[in-house]
Formats: structure tokens, C-alpha cells, sequence
């Protein structure tokens, strides 16, 4: 089984640096939010350059760093694979980091 750790969106919010991470789903700046097929059409790119073997397992930790649509686009792509869990990683106020919430 295979583990990435990705944020979200480059650059908008700051990870912890004791977070280990393999990188971004989406570039630090998304051109045009409201273009909701060219933001399918990279984290689909992203997936495939993740999701090279299709007999092995696959574990997403999304932080998630907004926007929601992009969330929402890489969500609706990670549900057409059978071999990928994704988890979405919360900030928490209150604890000061990250917290997991299963997806898919």
C-alpha cells in the first residue's frame, strides 16, 4: 500500500513542517476558480502521475488548504477508482493541527 501525503492548494495555508509531504494536488495559484474543467482536468493530471499501478492500493491524506471546489472536483475523480482511500485533514483551532476525517 502506497501513502501520499498532499496539500490541497499550494501555498494558501501553511503546514507544520513535522507533517511529511509529497507534494500539492493543485499549483500555488489556480487561474480561474470558476473554470471547474480545467481544475478537473488537474487533479485528474495529479491522480494519474500518483495512481500508476493499477493493482496497488492507495492511501490520499488530503490537507485541506481550500478552496472547496477543488476539493469537491478531486473528490468526485477519487471516487471512480477502486483502489484509493482518501482522507481529508482538518485544521482544528482547538488542537492546534490537523485532525483526519475519512472520505472515500
Amino acid at each position: 500500500m502506497k501513502t501520499y501525503n498532499l496539500i490541497l492548494c499550494e501555498g494558501r495555508h501553511k503546514v507544520d513542517k513535522y507533517h511529511k509531504l509529497d507534494g500539492a494536488v493543485f499549483p500555488n495559484k489556480i487561474d480561474d476558480p470558476d473554470n471547474i474543467v480545467s481544475i478537473r482536468n488537474l487533479a485528474d493530471k495529479k491522480l494519474r502521475q500518483l495512481l500508476i499501478n493499477k493493482n496497488e492500493q492507495y492511501v490520499i491524506n488530503i490537507y485541506n488548504t481550500g478552496l472547496t471546489i477543488c476539493l469537491i472536483e478531486l473528490l468526485k475523480l477519487c471516487k471512480k477508482y477502486d483502489n484509493i482511500k482518501v482522507n481529508i485533514l482538518h485544521w482544528s483551532k482547538t488542537k492546534k493541527d490537523y485532525v483526519k476525517q475519512g472520505v472515500i
